[in-house]
């Protein structure tokens, strides 16, 4: 049998990878810009708005984008999963641009109504399409270089962030204060057109070659069909492939909707341990800045204190920028994933403790590397405790639910702060969120466990999916050559087999998912007879059809 291959060149995914992260790039710079510059906005609307009236409308630039981020992205990752990755990549870097320039037009107009029209369609494309971003990462790289090329991305991200800290007051102090945002606009159109680029070129053909695929692998035995498809070296059966030609948007989201409560106890675990970490990282960045002036540089001026404050904030991303591609590589090896997550967390925790005891620079960079060895572990867990299938999804529920964190969290920080007057109840408060996480990720890791090391699996799991298979199929030999589809899938999930397996697909199922009521089962056979290949790993195998 002929295979046709749909593998995206290294030196194509690399570039995407470089495109992709210029995007981030403009999207943290675009969203850390306003707390960067909220005194410069003061100054400029101080003749428009009073204080009152300016501090209202400034909290709700600032959280306003995460609102549409608590819904958007669950309907953003169904879509992934149903619609093509370039259209939705273009769609969501339109909102992304289109955002930013009314955001940006509105400052120039002194319009605040017309600032926050801006920043709501920027939140619709913000979140949607990182997790859109993720996705290309998660299909082009392989498994042993995800958590690499996801590091990279986000570090390359993250120089956004401290450019908003250090550089664009400086802007604001040189030129009008809106070529802050223009500036931010700016990446976003570059980052933007590269992306669109490299996909059209290259994710575009790779859809073309699935669907040649799709149609010439077919196996006949006698007058019985089985379609046996090869998707990047992943058996899809015909259930998947009922599913993959039914593009009816209706009809795939009702099938998500069905298969989201079977994602499973892991993947929730893994949703509410990134709603506690990410709580106590994003929403502490808010308030930062006071914090720092109030606690440190009280007894200087104001502009010194503001400088002193923008700096040692863009620590919290600087060590990601540092580490975080270090880091990466070093996860795609170690595989001690639940590990490194308890120690993430416990990092954040102890930085929350000593944030008011020792310098804030130390706090704030033990902050940065928790957060930096968190983001690192915490994304690739979330792909592997689902099917692949349900990635989109997935990613999607999470991004929500950390949304509204971001939303309640600020919240909460701002009642406590306002009642007891003093950032110690507000760190009393972050620092109990942490335990929190820790208590999570005990759970993570005692259910890992149970699943026989989901979490923890080998980083080159081609090598041991293989091994599996071939020693399943040499099994085979002393029981008449023959065995089911659904035990030999059964190796995904680590059903019937030892440890360090492989969790992306969940075992696949005979069972066809048509909208007939009465469920048709259908068993295949394999023979050692005809190569097919495998990931990397050529089998011989002959595919045999038989009705129950």
């Amino acid at each position: 049998m002929d295979h046709i291959e749909c593998i995206s060149p290294m030196v194509a995914r690399w570039m995407l990878l470089i495109s992709i992260s210029l995007v981030t790039m403009g999207i943290m710079y675009s969203n850390d810009t306003l707390p960067a510059i909220a005194p410069f906005i003061f100054d400029v609307f101080e003749t428009v708005y009073s204080k009152e009236e300016f501090e209202y409308y400034y909290n709700l630039l600032c959280s306003l984008v995460s609102v549409p981020n608590t819904i958007f992205p669950l309907l953003s990752g169904v879509l992934i999963d149903s619609v093509s990755l370039y259209y939705l990549s273009s769609i969501f870097i339109g909102f992304l641009i289109t955002g930013q320039f009314i955001l940006s037009l509105g400052f120039s107009m002194k319009s605040l109504s017309i600032m926050l029209l801006g920043r709501c369609i920027f939140g619709l494309g913000s979140e949607s399409s990182l997790i859109t971003f993720n996705s290309l990462l998660i299909r082009y790289f392989p498994e042993w270089e995800v958590a690499l090329a996801l590091s990279i991305c986000l570090a390359i991200g993250r120089i956004g962030s401290v450019l908003s800290d250090m550089v664009s007051p400086i802007i604001a102090t040189i030129l009008p204060v809106y070529w802050t945002l223009v500036f931010g606009l700016g990446i976003l159109i570059i980052g933007g057109i590269s992306v669109l680029i490299s996909l059209n070129k290259y994710y575009k053909e790779c859809l073309n070659m699935h669907k040649i695929r799709n149609n010439s692998e077919i196996i006949a035995n006698g007058n019985n069909l089985k379609r046996l498809i090869l998707d990047n070296g992943n058996l899809v059966s015909p259930n998947d492939e009922i599913i993959n030609k039914r593009s009816n948007l209706k009809y795939r989201i009702t099938l998500i909707t069905r298969k989201v409560g079977e994602l499973g106890r892991l993947y929730w675990y893994l949703a509410i341990l990134g709603l506690l970490s990410y709580s106590v990282i994003m929403p502490f960045n808010y308030i930062a800045g006071p914090l720092i002036v109030e606690t440190r540089y009280k007894d200087i001026s104001t502009v010194t204190a503001r400088q002193y404050a923008g700096i040692i904030m863009s620590l919290l991303y600087a060590v990601s920028v540092l580490v975080l591609p270090i880091l990466g590589w070093i996860v795609d090896r170690v595989c001690e994933r639940c590990k490194l997550l308890t120690i993430s967390v416990g990092l954040l925790a102890i930085a929350h403790t000593l944030m008011l005891k020792l310098h804030p620079a130390i706090s704030i960079t033990i902050l940065g590397f928790g957060y930096t060895l968190f983001a690192t572990v915490y994304w690739p867990c979330i792909s592997i405790s689902v099917p692949s299938n349900l990635l989109g999804t997935a990613l999607g529920v999470a991004t929500c639910i950390q949304n509204i964190g971001f939303i309640v969290t600020p919240i909460e920080v701002a009642f406590l702060h306002s009642t007891f007057r003093s950032y110690f109840v507000v760190e009393a408060f972050f620092l109990f969120i942490s335990i929190m996480a820790l208590i999570m990720c005990y759970l993570v890791t005692a259910l890992d466990k149970e699943l026989c090391g989901r979490l923890d699996f080998a980083a080159n799991t081609n090598v041991n999916i293989s091994n599996d298979l071939e020693h399943l199929i040499i099994q085979s030999s002393y029981k008449k050559n023959k065995i089911k589809l659904g035990e030999l899938i059964s190796y995904k999930s680590g059903n019937n087999l030892n440890i360090n397996r492989t969790s992306i697909n969940s075992p696949l199922s005979t069972t066809d998912d048509s909208d007939s009521d009465q469920n048709v089962k259908s068993s295949v056979f394999i023979n050692a007879k005809t190569t097919l290949q495998i990931t990397d790993y050529p089998v011989n195998i002959l595919i045999k059809g038989n009705s129950d």
